[in-house]
């Protein structure tokens, strides 16, 4: 397994500012765009996992980066569960087996 780097503080900022309420978003937003032009791989990443509306957990603790600069969730029990009932959730997994 590839070791995996954690954010840097500006990346940091990012996540955080991003992930945060509309309106502390507002407040901020000539430093998202600052951090977001500084970080356009990540700012895309964020994107991109806030389009599947599946994972539900996004913070700077469940990102890292490879050593190439590409981002990964490093945290799957973010993932999709919420959208369903236990029971949903009891029949998908019994089905599998």
């Amino acid at each position: 397994m590839p070791l995996l780097a954690k954010l840097s503080d500006s990346e940091t900022e990012l996540v955080d500012l991003v992930t945060s309420g509309d309106d502390y978003k507002r407040s901020n937003r000539h430093r998202i765009y600052r951090l977001k032009k500084n970080h356009p791989k990540l700012s895309q990443f964020i994107q991109k996992v806030n389009s599947w509306k599946t994972y539900l957990d996004l913070y700077e603790g469940n990102i890292r980066r490879d050593k190439y600069g590409n981002y990964k969730v490093i945290d799957i029990e973010g993932f999709g569960f919420a959208h369903y009932s236990s029971d949903e959730i009891i029949s998908s997994i019994t089905a599998r087996r």
